[in-house]
């Protein structure tokens, strides 16, 4: 089970639930559930409550995690986004002399 930010709870089971790495899917829900290095919840609960049922759903591949995580806004996949905009941005701008 899992709440939004507007309160709505979503149960799901089986297929409803989609994981990746640090990454739990209920529906429209996205969570970042952490690393070791940046913890978002305690890890034991994560391994005793949270991992067993998660295994049971859909392991999915990085391509739709970036996909639902850009769809839901969640504000990681925004930050990356705009990095990679300001990236691509700043190389455009050091090498756009050294193309004309």
């Amino acid at each position: 089970m899992l709440v939004d930010h507007s309160g709505l709870y979503h149960l799901g089971t089986g297929s409803r639930v989609q994981y990746r790495g640090a990454w739990l899917f209920i529906d429209d829900v996205a969570v970042f559930t952490g690393t070791r290095l940046l913890p978002a919840f305690a890890a034991t609960q994560l391994r005793d409550r949270v991992w067993p049922l998660a295994r049971a759903g859909i392991k999915v591949d990085h391509r739709t995690v970036l996909v639902r995580t850009l769809q839901n806004r969640h504000p990681i996949a925004l930050g990356n986004l705009a990095i990679a905009a300001c990236l691509t941005g700043a190389g455009a701008l050091l090498l756009g002399p050294a193309v004309l």
